[in-house]
């Protein structure tokens, strides 16, 4: 179901680039990167289990990417930090201790899905 979705998902976007005549500039690096992360949890998905596999998106990335891919994942948690501050104040060791247990937290809710 869902390699389908990200199949379905990656035509889409594709289609879309195609059909449009004024692109995205600067994003289109940040579209193929997501792309090409879509891609690679579609065939880990499609796959064979085990327990001893994991998902290394990184080695679909080059050098370049995964540093825009991270630079694009810590704007995202300061994006978060800063949502979480205006809810109460908290300071560094807390932030950190949060995001641990919100990474926790997603990462037994998909281990309950793929079951």
């Amino acid at each position: 179901m869902i390699p389908k979705t990200l199949k379905n998902a990656i035509h889409e976007i594709e289609d879309y680039e195609r059909e449009s005549s004024w692109g995205y500039g600067v994003s289109s690096e940040d579209i193929a990167i997501a792309k090409k992360v879509m891609a690679t949890v579609m065939e880990r998905l499609q796959q064979p289990s085990s327990e001893d596999d994991h998902l290394d998106v990184a080695e679909a990335l080059s050098y370049e990417q995964r540093e825009l891919w991270r630079t694009t994942c810590e704007a995202e948690i300061a994006r978060w930090a800063r949502g979480l501050h205006l809810l109460e104040p908290v300071v560094g060791e807390e932030l950190v201790g949060k995001l641990h247990d919100a990474v926790q937290r997603q990462d037994t809710l998909m281990e309950k899905q793929s079951h």
